[in-house]
């Protein structure tokens, strides 16, 4: 086995805490811009309904679907209303 100082494992040491806050940062990274991409039709708001005279309720209050007049549940998410 070769001799290995201590300031060379405590570098080696460095370099892998380094490449493993790297790794999760990474991963963080994918994870939170693919759940967005599954929530943005949620946060899209509506058209507006000026000039329709049917006032508010005529879109999904979850999901930002159009609805039925006296729809009770969104007929693309199933959410309540």
């Amino acid at each position: 086995m070769p001799n290995v100082r201590p300031q060379e494992l405590l570098v080696l040491f460095v370099i892998l805490v380094f490449l493993l806050v790297a790794l999760a940062f990474v991963i963080w990274l994918v994870v939170s811009l693919t759940s967005r991409s599954g929530r943005s039709k949620a946060l899209q708001v509506p058209p507006s309904s000026a000039g329709q005279g049917q006032g508010q309720g005529q879109y999904c209050h979850q999901c930002g679907s159009s609805l039925k007049p006296d729809s009770r549940f969104c007929s693309d998410c199933g959410g309540p209303q």
